[in-house]
């Protein structure tokens, strides 16, 4: 949705009817987001904690950290479902980041280039007002976290690191 609003009205950011239309539709887009982290935030941070579990169980699978052949095919099916679900949900989660800083930059410039001249400066001047207004998007897990790239960077070198460090103790 919000790659749609910025397609359909950032390029046709002109006239009074289409920045109000913009404002509208990203101020729909605005509490729509917030809703869902409300509503969803606390079980996106046990589902995600789970899976970091199972992740780090996987690592630990192929390290040989498992006895009986068929605990551990059992441990890896399982593993691997939870770490595909891990990452998908940080992946999706992400985009919502990466759309709202697209954007963000395309409507601050055509912001700018409302501003250039006199006759569409006061429009120029309501989106950047509007756009400071709102915060950046982004799903965050309860508060603790904000789902983006870098989530899924940083548990990468987690699970790497400590997995390691499990082996070089054993």
């Amino acid at each position: 949705m919000i790659k749609e609003c910025g397609n359909i009205f950032v390029q046709k950011l002109t006239d009074e009817q289409s920045v109000a239309e913009f404002v509208k539709n990203y101020a729909r887009i605005h509490r729509l987001v917030h809703k869902i982290e409300g509503s969803f935030s606390w079980q996106i941070l046990f589902l995600t904690m789970s899976n970091f579990i199972e992740l780090f169980q996987l690592f630990s699978v192929f390290l040989g950290f498992s006895v009986n052949q068929f605990v551990y095919k059992v441990e890896l099916v399982a593993s691997c479902l939870s770490s595909f679900s891990f990452f998908s949900i940080a992946i999706f989660a992400s985009q919502v980041d990466s759309q709202d800083k697209v954007l963000r930059r395309a409507t601050k410039e055509a912001s700018f280039n409302l501003r250039v001249y006199e006759e569409t400066r006061a429009r120029g001047e309501l989106l950047v007002k509007f756009m400071k207004s709102k915060e950046a998007l982004s799903l965050s897990a309860c508060g603790m976290f904000q789902l983006n790239r870098s989530v899924l960077f940083t548990s990468f070198g987690v699970l790497l690191t400590y997995n390691l460090l499990i082996l070089q103790l054993n």
